[in-house]
């Protein structure tokens, strides 16, 4: 179990995925679940 990033909080992201996760950069270097990204991401609407 990990520490929590808040819903909206702007994260960098490597680039290197596996298995559904993303690793980030910032704000804190760690692994994301992908599906929890799609607000934060480039792809924005």
């Amino acid at each position: 179990m990990g520490k929590v990033v808040k819903y909206g909080t702007r994260v960098t992201v490597t680039g290197k995925q596996e298995n559904g996760w993303i690793e980030i950069t910032s704000p804190e270097p760690g692994w994301i679940w992908k599906s929890r990204t799609k607000n934060t991401c480039q792809n924005q609407e």
